[in-house]
């Protein structure tokens, strides 16, 4: 079939509401265009990530929460919901979640239903410290995938990172979870960080007392205003590879799936292992309440200067050499709050504008097309982690640089 049929087909089938023929037929497509390269798309996106609100109740200390103190928070309005709506009938898979903790949101299970009707299967990131009645009776059936954001083992190690929270309501909530869903669809989403990193072991103990059959370790975000660099595993990849090593064994014991950044799979060297196990133990956890204050008040003289949020972002792209295409660039759409469209939660800067085929569209279609990594790509955690499907890339030092600098 050409295109022109195609979109003939899917309109046909719009028509008629057709919900599951629509996605078919749109999914062919996108493979079609996306083949021959196409800068054009007449496919819409089959995965959109939608941020319900950017407010959470926690302050996590990697996060900017940790001194914003939901200043900078909104909640999703009902236009927004109408723009998102329409994409529903094209779209296979929903991520409920951006900067906030999306269960707080008094749009969430309205969402949910929206879901339902259009036969969307949806994905979360949650600190499930609010877990309902209500919200147990829709997520059996509507989410393939429940991240549960945890850096601890027990409360003592839980509450240090995640400010504001309780322990022991997160393993209450949690135990609820695992009694109404399949474990195959719970993952624990854990921020790989040099002051987690000894403790990476327990928290696969942790997860196999849930019965919680998978893992993921994400890169932590280097932020210039928290000033977290030191944390950056980077740093330490012998450490790094010492621990998920100690980590994947007992994980294969238990028969769980571990995914963590690539750059820290290699084999520990013995030699500079103790060097580094001795630099972690000497820095000191500054994260506590005095720095948290010293944060927050630079943050609202920011503020008052307007100048928050101003980061010296290159809109080009990198010297790391890459196969295919992103499968975000490709098939995907993030909305925030505010109904703004970018390529994903990391490109804050490339504004699709309420228009899927704008020109900064064209652009970051382009570099991928040409067989360089846009500049905004480096330090994904998609692509360290190895989890994107249609791209791959060369490994190389410009990949691992954070792109976040304050101006």
């Amino acid at each position: 079939m050409e295109v022109e049929e195609i979109v003939a087909a899917i309109n046909k089938s719009y028509q008629a509401e057709n919900w599951q023929e629509v996605k078919r037929l749109n999914s062919f497509l996108a493979d079609i265009e996306i083949d021959r390269k196409y800068e054009i798309f007449q496919h819409w996106p089959e995965v959109v990530q939608i941020e319900l609100t950017s407010k959470c109740n926690a302050q996590c200390i990697m996060c900017s929460h940790y001194y914003e103190f939901n200043d900078c928070g909104h909640e999703i309005s009902d236009s927004v919901l109408i723009k998102f709506e329409e994409l529903l009938p094209y779209c296979k898979l929903v991520l409920l979640n951006g900067y906030g903790e999306p269960f707080i949101s008094k749009h969430f299970i309205h969402c949910l239903k929206l879901l339902q009707k259009y036969n969307v299967k949806a994905m979360i990131t949650t600190n499930l410290s609010i877990l309902t009645d209500e919200m147990l009776r829709y997520i059996p059936d509507v989410f393939s995938e429940i991240n549960v954001s945890c850096n601890g083992y027990d409360a003592v190690t839980y509450e240090r990172v995640h400010r504001g929270l309780d322990f022991g309501k997160f393993e209450m909530n949690l135990s609820r979870l695992m009694k109404v869903c399949d474990n195959k669809n719970i993952t624990l989403s854990c921020v790989a960080m040099a002051e987690t990193i000894i403790y990476i072991p327990e928290i696969v103990r942790f997860a196999n007392k849930y019965g919680i059959h998978k893992i993921r370790f994400g890169r932590l975000g280097i932020s210039a205003f928290i000033r977290n660099y030191e944390q950056d595993l980077i740093h330490y990849s012998n450490v790094a590879a010492y621990y998920f090593g100690e980590a994947e064994k007992i994980a294969q014991l238990y028969g769980i799936r571990l995914i963590y950044p690539e750059n820290y799979c290699k084999q520990p060297d013995d030699n500079l292992l103790n060097g580094e196990i001795q630099e972690i133990t000497n820095i000191k956890f500054k994260y506590d309440s005095t720095y948290q204050m010293r944060l927050r008040n630079e943050f609202l003289q920011y503020m008052d200067y307007k100048t928050y949020g101003q980061i010296d972002r290159k809109y080009d792209n990198t010297p790391v050499h890459c196969i295919g295409i992103c499968d975000w660039v490709a098939k995907g759409l993030y909305i925030d709050t505010q109904g703004n469209m970018f390529t994903c939660c990391e490109s804050d800067f490339v504004n699709y504008q309420g228009n899927w085929n704008s020109e900064n569209s064209f652009k970051i279609r382009k570099y991928f097309y040409s067989g360089f990594l846009p500049n905004f790509c480096k330090n994904c955690p998609f692509i360290l982690n190895g989890e994107l499907k249609m791209l791959s890339c060369e490994k190389m030092e410009q990949l691992y640089l954070s792109n976040d600098y304050l101006i």
